[in-house]
């Protein structure tokens, strides 16, 4: 298990991206320019209220993640492959806020 997983050195703002090891195989989403981050686009689909799975509660609605697109890039979503491990789930956690599930990639 790798502690850190470079996403990208450098994006068009200038930023470095990275996930930092958590626990298992869930990692944190960060970045030395925080602004990437806040003005970062989320890709969701809803999903019904009463569903016992969900990835985000989003203004009241109940949503499961596609994919993020930090300020300046990369696109990252579900399924895509970044320093040898593979996104498999893009979420919310409490006390830890948005982090990444992974598995090493085939």
């Amino acid at each position: 298990m790798k502690t850190k997983i470079i996403i990208t050195d450098r994006n068009r703002d200038g930023a470095k991206i990275w996930l930092e090891h958590l626990y298992d195989n869930t990692y944190k989403l960060n970045t030395n320019k925080s602004f990437v981050l806040e003005y970062m686009r989320v890709i969701f689909d809803n999903v019904p209220d009463d569903s016992p799975t969900y990835d985000f509660n989003w203004n009241g609605k109940k949503a499961n993640c596609n994919a993020i697109d930090p300020s300046g890039g990369p696109f990252i979503s579900v399924g895509e492959t970044f320093d040898g491990y593979k996104i498999t789930r893009i979420y919310n956690k409490e006390n830890d806020g948005l982090v990444i599930d992974t598995e090493i990639a085939p």
